[in-house]
């Protein structure tokens, strides 16, 4: 009797990490696919220099910041990234909703994309695919099954960065924070799955680099000044989205702050129509640092993508911070490598790489996800060349910087987490709210 139990136990589990799988590959190819023609026509609207045209986007971006608004207001859960609200779902400290979540932040991050927002498509990637599990297990009646829903999220991650190892080390850091054989089996499975049919699909890899040279023994400097750099930047970028977030909070009831999204879609028309070639999720300018030769410039263009990212990511509109996240960081990594090509003779062959080492660094560092980064900087390398050692020529220099500065970043300098800062500050707020009612 026990026998035919755990038959079915498991005979259930792998239909289930199966079904997921290929959904989550579907789901998720199609919404990157789509993601992909939205910011060409966003490109298209607003680099077109015909009257009506312009006429017609400034209307639309009228009504799609109202559509916004509303659509906000329907299904609040999809603020944003959606990644710290479904982690207090995943720790009963809210109510998941799926699948209106689901397609309200599918439609809500199209907004935010073709109206030119600073935002990425991998933060809703991993919601969205989160939520299908949480769905599907409703459905059979297995809603205790939280391993699943955790791990659809890191697999909803891998497939939106093209990008299997990192998706299974994004489920394990940000959500599972354990070892289990049997969860590890079915992650594996699913992630498998999800890759197969999401590569069936899109092709378009998040992080793509121009050819490069790989630095050799003597360009070991490099190293500590990207130490540097994103222990700063990542210091600052963590701090400020706690305080911003926690103005929002004390004053939510503010006329400004309470529709500061109409305000939001305005300045990002205006800057979109100004500096198109600093605006968008960052991929496209990732692959354009290359271009740019004026530190002034580029610490103008740091400056403006680090407050852009800081505003966009504090809600009232749908949109990962990864993407923006990894592109300051490339900035970043630019910037040194410029220093370093001007000042110190290193060659500018360099550059990309340093540019993408830097890139996962700072990501690293505000996501508290150190594997996953160095599985994002193999991922990049291995897809650009196709060749799967040449990433391991730097991967031990790599890795002990990210280590390094992760131990900097959470042990001497006591930094959280962008995603924990946020939940911690969200569990207050909300205590503070329940008080303040329980005491009138």
């Amino acid at each position: 009797m026990e026998q035919n139990k755990n038959f079915k136990y498991f005979l259930l589990l792998g239909l289930k990490t199966i079904i997921l799988g290929l959904l989550i590959g579907v789901l998720v190819g199609t919404y990157q696919i789509v993601g992909q023609l939205v910011t060409k026509a966003s490109l298209f609207l607003y680099g077109s220099k015909e009257t009506y045209i312009i006429a017609l986007n400034v209307i639309m971006v009228i009504i799609l910041s109202i559509a916004n608004f509303y659509i906000l207001k329907i299904a609040p859960s999809v603020d944003g990234s959606g990644i710290p609200t479904l982690e207090l779902a995943l720790r009963n400290k809210k109510k998941m909703h799926d699948a209106i979540d689901i397609i309200a932040m599918i439609i809500n991050s199209y907004i935010s994309n073709i109206s030119g927002f600073t935002l990425g498509s991998e933060g809703p990637s991993v919601v969205i695919s989160s939520k299908l599990a949480h769905l599907y297990n409703k459905i059979v009646k297995d809603e205790d099954d939280l391993d699943t829903v955790k791990l659809a999220g890191g697999i909803g991650f891998g497939c939106a960065f093209l990008s299997p190892i990192s998706g299974l080390a994004y489920a394990y850091e940000e959500n599972l924070k354990k070892i289990n054989i049997k969860v590890l089996v079915q992650g594996v499975t699913m992630m498998v799955l999800a890759f197969l049919m999401t590569s069936l699909i899109n092709h378009h890899h998040l992080l793509e680099i121009s050819s490069y040279s790989i630095p050799k023994i003597n360009d070991i400097y490099i190293y500590p000044l990207l130490i540097i750099i994103n222990l700063i930047g990542a210091f600052l970028f963590v701090h400020l989205v706690k305080i911003l977030k926690s103005f929002f909070f004390k004053h939510k009831d503010n006329v400004f702050v309470k529709y500061r999204g109409f305000f939001m879609f305005l300045i990002v028309l205006i800057l979109n129509y100004t500096v198109l070639s600093i605006m968008g999720a960052g991929g496209i300018l990732m692959k354009n640092l290359v271009s740019y030769s004026s530190l002034v410039i580029l610490f103008s263009i740091l400056f403006a993508r680090f407050i852009l990212t800081i505003i966009s990511g504090c809600g009232k509109v749908t949109g990962g911070l990864i993407v923006p996240i990894l592109t300051i960081g490339a900035i970043n990594g630019k910037i040194i490598s410029l220093i370093c090509v001007t000042y110190l003779g290193l060659s500018l062959s360099y550059e990309p790489l340093i540019i993408l080492m830097s890139a996962v660094m700072f990501f690293a560092l505000i996501i508290h996800t150190p594997f996953t980064a160095l599985a994002l900087f193999y991922s990049a390398v291995s897809f650009l060349t196709n060749n799967y050692l040449d990433a391991f020529y730097v991967f031990p220099y790599l890795t002990i910087a990210i280590f390094i500065s992760y131990f900097i970043f959470i042990y001497l300098l006591k930094c959280p987490s962008l995603y924990e800062e946020q939940i911690d500050l969200a569990i207050k707020y909300s205590q503070n709210k329940k008080q303040v009612v329980t005491n009138n």
